[in-house]
């Protein structure tokens, strides 16, 4: 969600969240995600969503279910997103 932030608004408070990122990593503002990612590896195994019972078929529902019924949430995102970018979200974490 934080690239697709970055790819969608780099100039914007993403930047300032990166600096920071990158600061405490100790890492250049363009490995800041990929840093993150070894880090938070090493406090929980993150697995692919098929390894909770997910379906390929099922990622358009997922999207289409959260764009129907979690509007409170969006509504606070960075940026918005679009049924595409769920789905493409989803389809990297499968």
């Amino acid at each position: 969600v934080f690239k697709l932030y970055n790819k969608k608004a780099p100039e914007g408070k993403i930047k300032e969240i990166n600096q920071l990122l990158a600061a405490v990593l100790g890492v250049e503002q363009s490995g800041v995600y990929e840093a993150l990612e070894k880090l938070l590896d090493r406090l929980i195994k993150r697995k692919p969503l098929r390894e909770y019972g997910m379906q390929e078929s099922d990622i358009e529902d997922f999207a289409n279910s959260v764009i129907a019924f979690q509007q409170r949430l969006l509504n606070n995102n960075y940026v918005p997103f679009d049924r595409e970018d769920f789905i493409g979200i989803y389809t990297r974490l499968y």
